[in-house]
């Protein structure tokens, strides 16, 4: 079983790489690559950046594809009673003048939420109040990595971990939280994934 976990920055890139025990490549110039292998799996972990799509072309090029992907990594949160750590399965996403796509969440043992897919950084409340009629929490590539899974016909999941509150501190508390936050979340994604039936 071939897993592909996607991370957007390179700090998360190498919060997964520590927590897997990954091996970095040099197989792609644009897109940092890892991979480790466990119990008849291999996980593939891949920094899209901002460019999901590029990157996991140039990834089905070379691989001919993964059994199943995970969108991962830092999100804000758009609404009141989420803490800044927390882990959440999504359950559907969405795009601004796009329709939303509803997920099946697996049974993770995480509360769920939806997330809006940003055309850029959420860092003011009246930014936050617009983005919040749409999901509770807010990333930059969740619903093009969805798309893409879908396109392809493959299992799609998507895990994120709240850094900040996507208001006027949101990039103080980002730098501050990200490195233990995402410890957090690949922690719980390596042990989810050791679960997965092969």
């Amino acid at each position: 079983m071939r897993i592909l976990i996607i991370t957007p920055m390179l700090k998360e890139f190498h919060c997964a790489r520590e927590v897997f025990g990954a091996k970095e490549e040099s197989l792609f110039s644009d897109y940092r690559f890892a991979s480790a292998s466990r119990k008849g799996q291999e996980v593939h972990l891949l920094q899209c950046g901002f460019d999901p799509e590029g990157s996991l072309e140039l990834y089905w090029k070379h691989f001919s594809g993964a059994d199943c992907l995970f969108d991962s990594g830092s999100c804000g949160s758009l609404v009141e009673g989420i803490t800044v750590g927390d882990v959440y399965s999504i359950h559907s996403v969405v795009r601004p003048g796009d329709d939303q796509i509803m997920l099946m969440p697996p049974d993770s043992g995480l509360p769920s939420a939806g997330i809006v897919e940003t055309g850029g950084a959420v860092d003011s409340e009246k930014a936050r109040k617009k983005m919040a009629v749409y999901a509770e929490l807010c990333s930059m590539e969740s619903y093009r990595a969805c798309l893409f899974a879908r396109d392809k016909g493959i299992d799609f999941m998507s895990f994120r971990v709240v850094t900040d509150r996507a208001d006027g501190s949101m990039k103080e508390d980002f730098r501050k939280n990200l490195r233990p936050a995402c410890q957090k979340l690949y922690r719980f994604l390596r042990t989810f994934t050791e679960n997965l039936s092969h």
